[in-house]
């Protein structure tokens, strides 16, 4: 069974069977978008499909937090596996922001592909 936590700090904990398996960090504009800064799922728990089953109940607890605005995200993935990530989250209603430019950036060794995503209220 798949819970969200209430809003600590702009921190969610994601929870299965009890279970901690990540955290999101949101911060809310004063326009009432909220912005996703980091959505983790941790290790051992990853390549389960954990995101997809728990999204609908942070989807709730997230519109309902910030009185149904949009909310944002910026995709980060490396290139390498290019589209992999953005392809998630428009399996969870997010649509590529077509009015920001996408930005590939090397942190180190590695080459990162930035994407700013939307998702509207229902």
């Amino acid at each position: 069974m798949y819970k969200v936590s209430q809003p600590q700090k702009n921190k969610l904990n994601l929870y299965y069977n009890n279970d901690i398996i990540g955290y999101i960090v949101i911060t809310i504009s004063k326009n009432s978008e909220i912005i996703i800064n980091t959505i983790y799922i941790y290790e051992k728990h990853r390549k389960c499909g954990h995101l997809k089953s728990i999204w609908p109940l942070l989807e709730i607890e997230l519109f309902k937090s910030n009185g149904n605005g949009t909310i944002w995200l910026i995709a980060k993935e490396l290139y390498e596996y290019y589209g992999k990530l953005v392809r998630l989250y428009e399996s969870l209603g997010f649509s590529v922001d077509i009015n920001k430019e996408e930005k590939c950036k090397y942190v180190g060794e590695y080459m990162y592909r930035y994407v700013y995503m939307r998702k509207e209220p229902n």
